[in-house]
């Protein structure tokens, strides 16, 4: 079961993810994948255009939990990750420097946003994209 995580309920997501009766509130909906049968998994959605080309606003992205005992080994470099901090919820490609630096930087595939570096120890949740829902035909043909 996959839990649909709208915009809307991103400023609150931050804070109380790990509630329960938070998360009750959430859309819930399976896919026919036998990869989406085990793990505990997320679906949020797409807003602005930080990731453009790739992704773009209303697109929605299915991601699978990294735990946080396993992010020096598991978070690999420029794949695309949706990071919640103390303060957001953010889809962006990551570089693992927890090894060297105690942190990971996110970076937007649109140039117009500058790279951001955060302590590890401000990175609440990890979930890596493993597929996107899409309505927009048009950009794949």
């Amino acid at each position: 079961t996959i839990a649909y995580v709208p915009f809307k309920a991103f400023a609150g997501y931050s804070n109380q993810f790990q509630d329960d009766a938070f998360l009750e509130d959430f859309q819930y909906f399976s896919l026919p994948d036998v990869k989406f049968k085990e793990g505990t998994y997320r679906c949020f959605d797409i807003q602005g255009d930080s990731m453009t080309p790739s992704f773009v606003s209303g697109e929605k992205v299915v991601c699978s939990l990294v735990y946080n005992v396993y992010y020096e080994q598991l978070l690999k470099n420029n794949a695309h990750y949706v990071v919640v901090t103390n303060e957001d919820v953010l889809h962006k490609k990551v570089m693992n420097d927890i090894q060297h630096s105690k942190s990971v930087t996110l970076i937007s595939e649109n140039a117009l946003y500058p790279p951001i570096t955060f302590p590890i120890q401000d990175v609440k949740e990890v979930w890596k994209v493993e597929m996107r829902l899409t309505e927009d035909f048009k950009r794949n043909t």
